[in-house]
């Protein structure tokens, strides 16, 4: 779990990109990536970072900290796309780039250019330590697995699963839809322990809709509880689909199908499909979606209220991360795993990461906010 938020905070920090407001404004930019940015809002946000104690980001954030230039403005270039490459790179900004109109007043102005493909975007540093990231990525990102992550010009309608507790929260309608099976070679590992190119993954029956929550662990559990719901055009071919799902897993592994119903949704679990820690495996069908969890208390917790953390994210949706819960959860996992004593937990500077998305003429934008100001 730290580790992916470490990621996630990686990302936020690096991936920034706005579109230019003419061509222009990118004609003179190197194959790579490009940085032009203000030191000092460059030191405030490694400062941030170097607040997650003990972790390599923190160290990382303290290395390049220190082998900043003094200098009002600095750029670097790696001609790699590498960012491991770019850190080295950074000197005193001396002559325009293609980047001088876009930073504007802004304080980090970053692109990334491949095969006349350009990402390009803008950050903002507040004093208070949140962040703002701005990014904008061609029509061209929609192919393949990143499309899985930039938003269908259809909405991606209400959120199903219950928001309240929650680690992470997520939904969207990829623009490039939920061909999951696709993505997956016949012979791969997950193809035959998990039957990913199952119809039920080959998006024929699914409305291309997808929500997750992840929510803190109950006392006492090695994993968090986990929820995905996937909507439908035809609530009868999506239960036949997962039943035909559920049978091919009894036909691969010594399990059998446990009858699971909450309210008037029914469903089914494999509780003997102990693969992972506390995995047994349940789904419902509601009236919205399949509801697929983690194990049972996954479910009930999934379908045990209305609140709706996503609200606010409009009509594409986009994903939270409740960054001040994560100390809760870590301390919950730690003693799980090993037992009383003092557990470790990483801090976090900020309460919550927010990313929202939208197609827009020119491709994609995406806006991400590291917010420092506690939310419930």
């Amino acid at each position: 779990m730290r580790r992916t938020l470490v990621l996630a905070c990686v990302c936020v920090a690096l991936l920034a990109g706005r579109c230019p407001e003419s061509e222009s404004d990118t004609a003179k930019l190197p194959e790579g990536v490009v940085l032009l940015a203000r030191t000092a809002a460059v030191k405030r946000a490694l400062e941030h970072f170097m607040q997650i104690e003990q972790t390599p980001l923190a160290r990382w954030a303290a290395g390049l900290h220190q082998s900043l230039p003094t200098c009002p403005l600095i750029e670097g270039h790696a001609a790699t796309g590498s960012l491991a490459d770019l850190w080295p790179t950074l000197t005193c900004a001396r002559a325009a780039t293609g980047l001088d109109k876009s930073l504007g007043e802004h304080d980090i102005a970053f692109a990334s250019v491949r095969e006349s493909q350009q990402v390009l975007g803008l950050v903002d540093v507040v004093p208070d330590g949140g962040m703002a990231v701005d990014v904008s990525v061609p029509r061209s990102f929609s192919e393949g697995r990143f499309g899985l992550l930039l938003p269908d010009s259809k909405s991606a309608g209400a959120s199903v699963l219950n928001g309240d507790g929650t680690l992470l929260h997520s939904r969207i309608r990829p623009s490039a839809g939920l061909d999951l099976a696709s993505l997956v070679s016949a012979g791969s590992q997950g193809a035959q322990m998990f039957r990913l190119k199952s119809e039920l993954f080959a998006g024929v029956v699914l409305d291309g809709s997808v929500e997750i929550a992840v929510y803190l662990p109950e006392s006492g559990a090695r994993m968090p509880l986990v929820a995905l719901a996937l909507g439908f055009q035809y609530r009868g071919a999506a239960i036949t689909a997962m039943d035909a799902f559920v049978g091919e897993l009894e036909r691969t592994w010594p399990v059998a199908r446990s009858p699971f119903r909450i309210g008037e949704a029914e469903g089914a679990c494999l509780l003997e499909l102990r693969l992972l820690p506390e995995l047994a495996p349940c789904y419902v069908a509601t009236e919205e979606a399949l509801i697929l969890g983690w194990n049972p208390g996954s479910l009930r917790k999934s379908l045990s209220g209305a609140t709706d953390s996503l609200a606010d994210l409009g009509e594409f949706g986009g994903m939270t991360i409740d960054l001040a819960r994560f100390g809760q959860a870590d301390q919950i996992l730690s003693r799980a795993f090993t037992g009383p004593g003092e557990p470790f937990s990483v801090g976090f500077p900020w309460q919550r990461l927010v990313a929202t998305g939208k197609p827009d003429r020119n491709g994609f934008r995406v806006q991400v906010q590291l917010q420092s100001d506690r939310r419930s």
